[in-house]
């Protein structure tokens, strides 16, 4: 976590707050969290995003419910910079967890975690949002070889850059997804766990749940 600042509001202060990557499996865990305690939650939804079917198999977090619960929808895209400015409006705290891990076609780490979060770095700015919190990576620097930890680093950079208030966020694996990806999916088929090299190698693991508790240190 980066900045001396690390709240999201004031003890018994509600405010809007906007989530972006909120139909994800931890940006709908945030969003279900803040909207229990009361919050007003908006949350940036794309049209026909697959998400609703990712829900069945918990890929991700449906609109449906997120809208059920109370959230405000606005429609946008990280490629779109005349949503995201519209979607940044009155806002005071803005949450941002999306990338194209699961995404295909034109939705890549380029267009995505680099170029559109930076979009949205600058509509915040713009529109004058009180703290912006960004979900990066540990090991995330710019330059790094896999495009997904290059495109947080830059945005890292760009955050520190941008004026605003930041919280930057830097969790490891998360257990949820790839615990079950490596021990638990051979285990359920009844096939032998092939874990590389001698077993002695260590993996910093961390639940999603505690990530969503740092969005309300």
């Amino acid at each position: 976590m980066t900045n001396p600042k690390i709240y999201i509001f004031d003890k018994g202060e509600t405010i809007m707050i906007l989530i972006v990557g909120a139909t994800g499996i931890l940006g709908g865990m945030i969003a279900h969290h803040l909207i229990g305690q009361g919050q007003n939650v908006r949350v940036l939804l794309r049209h026909n995003s697959p998400a609703a079917e990712l829900a069945k198999h918990y890929l991700a977090t449906n609109p449906q419910s997120l809208i059920e619960a109370g959230a405000q929808p606005v429609y946008g895209d990280l490629k779109d910079r005349p949503s995201l400015e519209t979607a940044c409006v009155g806002i005071e705290t803005l949450i941002t967890t999306a990338n194209a891990a699961l995404r295909g076609g034109e939705d890549n780490f380029l267009t995505v975690d680099l170029q559109g979060t930076t979009q949205l770095v600058e509509a915040a700015r713009t529109a004058g949002v009180r703290h912006f919190i960004y979900v990066s990576a540990a090991g995330a620097v710019p330059g790094h070889p896999h495009p997904l930890y290059d495109a947080k680093g830059q945005i890292e950079a760009i955050l520190r850059a941008s004026g605003m208030d930041f919280t930057i966020l830097s969790p490891g694996v998360f257990m949820e997804v790839w615990m079950g990806t490596v021990i638990g999916i051979p285990l359920r088929a009844g096939q032998p766990v092939t874990l590389v090299g001698e077993g002695a190698r260590k993996v910093a693991f961390v639940s999603m749940v505690d990530v969503r508790a740092l969005q309300n240190s």
